[in-house]
């Protein structure tokens, strides 16, 4: 389970405007940083807005459990 939520992530991150590329070094690098808790709350942040705007936790949240 932790391992799918870092990959999650690593995939996440490769659609934000930084554009990370996915890779297996990305995954290893992400486990060694985050948490599996961390790697939660971080796929939390929104991929859609460039430059990243400030957004709400309840509007996060709602996005993640809606």
């Amino acid at each position: 389970m932790r391992d799918d939520r870092h990959v999650r992530l690593a995939k996440h991150l490769a659609t934000m405007g930084m554009g990370l590329p996915y890779n297996a070094a990305l995954v290893d690098i992400l486990k060694e940083i985050f948490s599996t808790r961390e790697a939660e709350v971080a796929l939390l942040l929104p991929t859609t807005d460039v430059p990243l705007k400030a957004v709400p936790v309840e509007e996060m949240l709602s996005n993640e459990l809606g």
